[in-house]
């Protein structure tokens, strides 16, 4: 069973201990790092290799050639495209057949024994965030629109109970199941981006910055309502359904949502106070 590198690294210290004199025995080094005697005493008499050093030299890649993928897998996770574990596999057969190996084909077991090698990386499931959101989300951008939004603000003197934002949020019906991708160990799920080319039941939201909110006004795909779709009393009580011909949002149920389901829940009792709304603008 593979040794946590907590003990193999009490090991070594316990082994420098002996080369340099400052204990006398290997039972008392054993004691002192609080590792086992048979294994120091393998270690130091016979000479025999930890499990991890053992073992490299039945690894098909060479460990520089493992370092490059800890590096390829890195590279693919801060473009938005992490891993999944049959590419990283189809990668390291790359490597051998490039290197003339006779052994074109890792094991069955490989990708596990990979990770377990350099823990640096891990499996998780990732978040979805569509490719044309990641790619306006930059600083330069954002602080543009931090500038822009505060000046409205200061200008208008808008009050925070009358700041709203919405927001919208589509559902891949035919991709329920996420896939697994490999990633740094020390982060939470990394983000896969999506084409935005699959069909969506699409739902818009609003929360205030006072932290209220109104029901969610949900768009399904299809030209006209039908029955058994929706389940009555389930959900808020201004909960609002609608129809595209794809699940998308468009402008004019844009403007439906605004005029029939915003503005009757959300109006000020002075109809003459601004209200500033933060719609998304990517596209749709």
């Amino acid at each position: 069973m593979p040794q946590s590198p907590g003990r193999e690294v009490r090991l070594q210290k316990a082994l420098q201990e002996l080369e340099k004199g400052h204990v006398k025995s290997i039972l008392q080094a054993s004691k002192r790092n609080f590792v086992p005697y048979k294994t120091l005493y393998d270690r130091k008499v016979l000479g025999r290799q930890s499990h991890r050093e053992g073992a490299k030299e039945q690894q098909k890649l060479t460990p520089i050639q493992e370092l490059y993928l800890v590096a390829y897998a890195q590279q693919l996770e801060q473009k938005g495209v992490p891993a999944r574990q049959d590419l990283l596999r189809a990668r390291a057969q790359q490597i051998l057949r490039r290197n003339g190996s006779n052994l074109t084909v890792v094991g069955q077991h490989w990708v596990k024994n990979f990770l377990r090698r350099h823990p640096s990386l891990e499996i998780k499931r990732p978040d979805r965030l569509d490719k044309q959101r990641k790619l306006a989300s930059t600083v330069k951008t954002l602080d543009h629109h931090l500038t822009l939004f505060e000046n409205i603000k200061k200008d208008l003197k808008i009050l925070p109970e009358h700041m709203w934002n919405i927001d919208k949020k589509g559902f891949l019906l035919e991709a329920a199941n996420k896939v697994k991708v490999i990633c740094k160990r020390s982060r939470g799920a990394p983000i896969l981006q999506v084409d935005g080319g699959r069909e969506f039941v699409t739902v818009l939201e609003a929360v205030s910055a006072m932290g209220r909110s109104i029901g969610p006004y949900f768009i399904w795909k299809g030209k006209h309502h039908t029955v058994g779709r929706y389940i009555p009393g389930v959900g808020e009580p201004d909960t609002r359904f609608a129809c595209s011909s794809n699940g998308w949002t468009s402008y004019e149920l844009a403007q439906e949502w605004l005029e029939k389901h915003f503005n009757p829940l959300t109006r000020p009792k002075c109809i003459y106070l601004p209200v500033v709304i933060k719609i998304p603008t990517d596209g749709q």
